[in-house]
C-alpha cells in the first residue's frame, strides 16, 4: 500500500524561493482561473483561496470584480503574492493569512467563494476531511466551495510524476493524486455537489519531462492554440469538485 503524503510549511518555502519561475502565467494557471470565473458567485464575490502560492490565479479574478483574501502557511508564498499584486497595478491589497487550512482563523459563513488547487493531495485522508470542513464552515450559505487536485487516472501526469521521483527531482514533495473528492465532504452540508476531470491537452505538456521533451511540448503549444476549449470538455489530469453550501 503507499503511504499518505504528508506536507511541510519548509518544502513550500524552498519551492517558492524559486521566485520568478513560478509567477509566469502557463496554460495550467489559465485552465484553473476558467474554472473559477465561470462559477456562479453571488455579490460581493468574497473570495479566500486556501494554499494560495503565488496568488497569480486570484490576481487575475480581481480583475473580473472578485474581492480576494489569500492563505498560506508558507511566508515565502505570501512574499511572492506581494509581488504578484504589486506586477498588477492594483490600487487595493487583498487580505493576506498566514495559517493552516486545518485551523483557518476566519469565522464562520465569511465567504462567497472558498477555494483551494494543488493543495489536498499532498496530506492524509483525515486531514484533507479537516481542511475541506473548514472551508466549509467559513464559506456562507449559498457559497460556492471548489477543490482542484490532480486525477489519479491521468496516464501522461502520473508517468511523469514517476520519473522525476525516481530520479529525485520532484519539486512538489509528497503527492497522491485522487480519484474521487465526494467522500471529503459532509454532504449534509452542503447540496448541488458535482465532481468532473478537465485538462485534456494540459495534461499532455507533463511528457516534456521525458527525454525529448522539447517537441512535445512544442506540439501541444500548437495544440493548445488551437483546441484550447477541450480542455474543458474532456478529462484530463485535473479534478474538480464543485459544492454549494446549504
Amino acid at each position: 500500500m503507499a503511504s499518505e503524503p504528508v506536507s511541510s510549511s519548509v518544502i513550500w518555502d524552498n519551492l517558492w524561493n524559486l521566485g520568478d519561475r513560478h509567477i509566469h502565467w502557463d496554460d495550467g494557471s489559465r485552465l484553473i482561473f476558467n474554472i473559477l470565473r465561470c462559477q456562479q458567485v453571488r455579490q460581493p464575490k468574497r473570495t479566500l483561496e486556501v494554499g494560495c502560492g503565488t496568488g497569480k490565479i486570484s490576481a487575475r479574478l480581481h480583475k473580473e470584480g472578485f474581492d480576494i483574501s489569500l492563505m498560506d502557511f508558507s511566508a515565502q508564498a505570501l512574499r511572492l503574492s506581494k509581488q504578484v499584486w504589486l506586477a498588477s497595478d492594483y490600487e487595493d491589497e487583498p487580505l493576506r493569512i498566514m495559517a493552516s487550512m486545518f485551523g483557518i482563523p476566519i469565522k464562520d459563513n465569511t465567504y462567497d467563494l472558498v477555494w483551494s488547487a494543488g493543495v489536498l493531495e499532498h496530506w492524509p485522508r483525515a486531514s484533507q476531511k479537516l481542511a475541506v470542513s473548514e472551508m466549509v464552515r467559513v464559506c456562507r450559505p449559498g457559497g460556492k466551495i471548489v477543490q482542484i487536485v490532480p486525477y489519479s487516472k491521468s496516464i501522461p501526469y502520473r508517468l511523469a510524476k514517476w520519473y522525476k521521483e525516481t530520479r529525485g527531482t520532484w519539486p512538489f514533495g509528497p503527492e497522491k493524486p485522487l480519484s474521487s473528492m465526494l467522500p471529503l465532504l459532509d454532504l449534509n452540508q452542503v447540496e448541488s455537489v458535482s465532481q468532473r476531470s478537465v485538462g485534456f491537452l494540459d495534461q499532455f505538456r507533463w511528457l516534456a519531462t521525458f527525454p525529448g521533451g522539447k517537441l512535445s511540448a512544442a506540439l501541444v503549444r500548437a495544440l493548445q492554440k488551437r483546441f484550447w476549449g477541450l480542455n474543458l470538455m474532456l478529462p484530463g489530469w485535473l479534478l474538480i469538485l464543485t459544492a454549494t453550501k446549504q
